[in-house]
């Protein structure tokens, strides 16, 4: 059995984008289409879009010395709260800045 079936979003790949089930299984993204049998937990998504996360190549997170303007731990929950997964920072308040 899968071990989650996202049901009814709008799944974004590279080939486009259509309505569709996303199956998971062990973590890893195990199959898309319409219908697809039932999993260990069922997400609804109908009305949402579901793709893949995205990546932040440049962040400034302002450490050391600023984490009053954003820290790597608000900034990353933030991030994580917007769909990224993966986030390169530009430090600031290096020599050279970048």
């Amino acid at each position: 059995m899968t071990d989650v079936v996202v049901r009814g979003g709008t799944v974004v790949t590279p080939e486009g984008v259509n309505p569709a089930d996303l199956a998971i299984e062990d973590g890893v993204i195990s199959g898309i289409g319409p219908e697809l049998a039932g999993g260990f937990q069922e997400i609804d998504a109908r009305g949402l879009f579901v793709f893949p996360g995205m990546i932040d190549v440049h962040v400034h997170f302002n450490e050391p010395g600023h984490t009053e303007w954003e820290g790597a731990a608000t900034g990353s929950r933030a991030l994580a709260a917007g769909g990224g997964t993966l986030f390169f920072d530009m430090p600031l308040n290096s020599i050279p800045c970048t």
